[in-house]
């Protein structure tokens, strides 16, 4: 549906159902679902590079939804562990992902990568503190499901890999 200008309403007019289908229901359905998923309490992982799934960011998709997803990410590492991250996502669901953060091969912050959503993409880490953005456009199939946001140390390493508390996941369907 596309957008409708909303009217401008005068005294003692009669609201009905047509009108309000047309001003609020259908303009409100033009933009979109839109929410933000806030993380609500620190997770670690220690010793392992198998994707986990955060405890906090998810949400449910429907068959044939299309959402752009950004994941404003906080976590602390040792200097070996590092992060990837990457998405679960319904059967048959396709999409790209890619993320701004400090990247493993140069010790830099750099954009980086472009790939499938199930593909972890690796950041460097640090004791003190590091923050990504990382983004994917996830085009759902026939399934529905749960979009699953995932990370795990990209090096198994004794000191843990934390995503932080106010972590946040937006997302905002798009058809």
């Amino acid at each position: 549906m596309a957008w409708t200008a909303p009217r401008t309403w005068t005294d003692g007019e009669l609201v009905t159902k047509a009108i309000m289908d047309v001003h609020v229901r259908d303009n409100l359905n033009a933009i979109g679902a839109r929410f933000h998923i806030r993380k609500t309490a620190d997770q670690s992982v220690t010793s392992s590079t198998v994707l986990v799934n955060d405890t906090h960011l998810s949400f449910a998709i429907a068959a044939s939804e299309i959402w752009a997803v950004e994941v404003r990410l906080y976590y602390t590492s040792g200097t070996t562990g590092d992060i990837k991250i990457a998405w679960a996502v319904p059967a048959g669901a396709t999409g790209r992902h890619s993320a701004l953060g400090q990247n493993t091969a140069i010790s830099a912050f750099d954009h980086t990568y472009n790939a499938t959503l199930t593909t972890a993409i690796p950041l460097g880490g640090g004791a003190s503190g590091q923050g990504a953005n990382h983004y994917a456009t996830i085009v759902n199939a026939g399934t529905a499901g749960t979009v699953q946001w995932q990370w795990a140390q990209n090096v198994s390493d004794g000191t843990a890999t934390t995503v932080l508390t106010n972590s946040l996941l937006i997302a905002e369907k798009i058809a």
